[in-house]
């Protein structure tokens, strides 16, 4: 075994070799690949895991040859020593017998960071860093803690204290439902306002304060929603919104988009608000920076966003953590074209019977199980039963409905199909994932044979996330329905550039090929043009 190289990645990042000698490159990006192999167990990444680090916002062939630029400065760098890092075409790594890194026997005490005044400047990079010092300040047994971590997250529900009758009765309403909304992906309780307001120097009982105020004067209808963090007062989400006009303030559309946007804002500062010392806080930002990869339905991504969320797990065991899992694992497979084995099928399924388990009264599991059920396991009956359930729990939870619509297309209730989607395309607003949201909206309206606004809810689908496959399968055949065939061909492009092994023969006659819908609205003819066209 060769001499030792020592590697700190607590404070400023440092190599030194053997004789103590500083051989530390001086750039951020080959400092910022060090640490990407450092921080791993066997010293050793792909390429393509390191370019999608340090390079996310640059094509595979500029990121390839950065990359090949950074191994020489850091080889160069090294010196004598050039050959404790080795790469080939498929993989980078370090050593590993001759390497010792501090991180791996002393976990952060909190009072340096990790990687101390590295600045790499790409947010695939600051995403992995900010996962480590999390992930560090979790396990830490010195970290420091804000609160005892065994507790739920607190919420209370409040209106101003001037609102009375009906108009405070809508304040606590649309409130409770933002309560809602975030309970069911947060370990949390909701508590009575206090009565009488503790003194200034006792500490708060809630965390999170939601306060809806209403005005209805002169027949107009307005409401004010803010949500404070109560030890410091800061605000995590506030906005005035009014229903169109002559809508009403309790209207499902208004309240559902209302509380949809807050929870969803609120969810995504609550690590930093309340501290990642408690430990539902800490789970609440694995799940916020899973759902992030997730949403991009970038391979890599997607498989790292179950690494992830199975984090947010091991950090709080909340049950509805295991439904997103099995969620996951559910769109890797139709994402992906792949053949579930029995194996990988009793998985979902094991993980799906311990979320409901852990978490029997979450509608959010319970919605996001519905989902799976019916995406993976053709299990419509248990997917609607869940469905219905999850809406019981929380009639404001666009999974469920969503999850409805899903099982209403392969049960030729289309119309209903058709309105529960359009609701939840509304609904959803600017949530990070919407289009998510537009893809189910496409199934649904192709099943309805509304072509025209199943084309749009595609293409906004892929402008939103271009990696995203099922809306392109769809294209594909709506756009040779219209006779468009150089547009249909530009997707199949995309899909043979994005899915390994695809041919459009496996698209057109392979009954297990993903595009059930189509066949179904007896599309695929249309797509078949383009064989002889």
């Amino acid at each position: 075994m060769g001499a030792t190289f020592t590697i700190s990645l607590i404070g400023p990042l440092c190599v030194r070799a053997p004789d103590g000698t500083d051989i530390t490159p001086r750039g951020t990006k080959a400092q910022g690949l060090i640490a990407l192999l450092a921080e791993h167990d066997a010293r050793r990444r792909s390429r393509r895991w390191i370019e999608a680090r340090l390079w996310s916002d640059r094509a595979p062939a500029q990121a390839s040859g950065s990359l090949r630029q950074t191994l020489i400065e850091i080889r160069r760098a090294f010196g004598d020593h050039h050959d404790l890092l080795g790469s080939d075409r498929l993989a980078v790594w370090l050593d590993p017998a001759r390497v010792t890194v501090d991180l791996d026997d002393a976990p952060t005490s909190g009072q340096r960071d990790i990687l101390e005044g590295l600045d790499v400047r790409d947010p695939e990079f600051e995403d992995w860093l900010r996962l480590l010092r999390q992930r560090q300040q979790t396990v830490a047994p010195s970290a420091p803690r804000a609160v005892a971590p065994e507790r739920e997250i607190r919420l209370t529900c409040v209106t101003s204290h001037t609102l009375v009758g009906p108009d405070a009765l809508i304040g606590r309403i649309i409130a409770d439902q933002v309560g809602r909304n975030i309970g069911e992906r947060v370990s949390s309780q909701q508590i009575a306002p206090s009565q009488p307001i503790p003194d200034a120097d006792e500490p708060p009982v809630a965390d999170i304060e939601i306060q809806c105020d209403v005005s209805r004067e002169a027949g107009s209808g307005v409401v004010f929603l803010q949500i404070t963090h109560c030890s410091d007062r800061r605000v995590l989400f506030s906005g005035l919104r009014r229903p169109e006009p002559g809508g009403d303030l309790l209207a499902e559309d208004f309240v559902s988009t209302l509380a949809h946007e807050a929870a969803l804002r609120t969810l995504t500062q609550l690590p930093q608000a309340v501290g990642l010392g408690v430990a539902q806080a800490a789970a609440t930002g694995f799940c916020n920076l899973a759902l992030r990869k997730l949403w991009t339905f970038d391979a890599a991504k997607v498989d790292e966003a179950e690494m992830l969320m199975r984090k947010a797990f091991e950090t709080d065991g909340n049950g509805v953590y295991l439904a997103w899992i099995a969620f996951i694992r559910m769109a890797r497979v139709i994402e992906r074209n792949q053949r579930p084995d029995p194996g990988f099928l009793e998985d979902v399924d094991g993980l799906m019977r311990q979320a409901l388990e852990l978490a029997p009264h979450n509608a959010m599991a319970r919605a996001l199980i519905a989902l799976t059920r019916t995406l993976l396991f053709n299990d419509l009956e248990t997917g609607v039963r869940m469905a219905s359930d999850a809406l019981r729990l929380n009639s404001g939870n666009l999974f469920a409905r969503q999850a409805l619509a899903v099982a209403g297309v392969t049960q030729g209730d289309t119309p209903q199909a058709h309105q529960l989607s359009s609701f939840c395309r509304m609904a959803v607003g600017a949530d990070q994932g919407w289009h998510l949201w537009e893809l189910y909206h496409a199934v649904v309206c192709i099943a309805d044979h509304r072509f025209d606004e199943a084309t749009i809810a595609a293409q906004r689908a892929v402008a939103q996330c271009p990696d995203f496959v099922a809306p392109r399968r769809l294209l594909v055949a709506l756009h040779a329905a219209r006779g468009n065939f150089s547009a249909a061909e530009t997707q199949l492009a995309a899909l043979a550039r994005l899915e390994p092994g695809f041919s459009l023969d496996a698209y057109l006659r392979d009954d297990r090929y993903p595009v059930d819908t189509l066949r179904r609205a007896n599309l695929l003819r249309h797509a078949a043009s383009i064989l002889t066209g």
